[in-house]
């Protein structure tokens, strides 16, 4: 097992799975945090990131065994896990006019979008925020969306499967509307 520390510049340890692309950071708290899961389909990511938390779990255990210290090995476990941000990326097969995106999201109302930031001086691309409506309960959550000219969006910040799929929805549609003309 591979362990970084850094106790001076950071209060968590990284260690990196062998098999994955997931990091997990490991935290004097006892929280772990993992990020780089990716290739899940929504309805198996909460199935997914348990199971890599209890990897990461045997192999700190197994290093604390190997350390001398059988006993706070056995301790360890995975008390629940929860999904704080998820993140996908998409790769349209057109090119975006985010000039016109921004003109007609700057024009929709505080319900569709709460902000919108087009600066291509200091980054080259659209950013923005999305309200998307849960359909579970009816509160809405916010997800931010980048836009790129060369047709990649990233969005981010939703905590759920069905938010992400549901904003992934609404991005691709507005991006549908606004194709870059050759």
């Amino acid at each position: 097992m591979r362990v970084r520390s850094g106790p001076r510049q950071q209060s968590s340890a990284a260690t990196a799975t062998t098999t994955t692309t997931t990091t997990a950071l490991i935290f004097r708290s006892g929280r772990v945090v993992l990020t780089g899961i990716g290739g899940v389909p929504p309805n198996q990511i909460h199935a997914h990131c348990a199971k890599q938390a209890k990897r990461v779990c045997r192999r700190v255990g197994a290093a604390l065994k190997w350390g001398g210290f059988p006993a706070l090995a056995l301790s360890l476990s995975v008390n629940g896990v929860e999904m704080r941000n998820l993140v996908t990326t998409l790769h349209l097969p057109y090119r975006l006019n985010i000039e016109k995106m921004a003109q007609h999201l700057s024009s929709l109302g505080q319900n569709d979008v709460k902000r919108v930031c087009l600066d291509l001086c200091t980054f080259p691309g659209l950013r923005c925020t999305l309200v998307i409506r849960r359909r579970s309960n009816g509160e809405n959550t916010l997800a931010t969306c980048l836009f790129f000219i060369t047709g990649t969006v990233i969005v981010t910040g939703v905590r759920q499967p069905e938010e992400l799929e549901q904003a992934v929805a609404s991005v691709r549609a507005l991006c549908q509307d606004h194709q870059r003309k050759l």
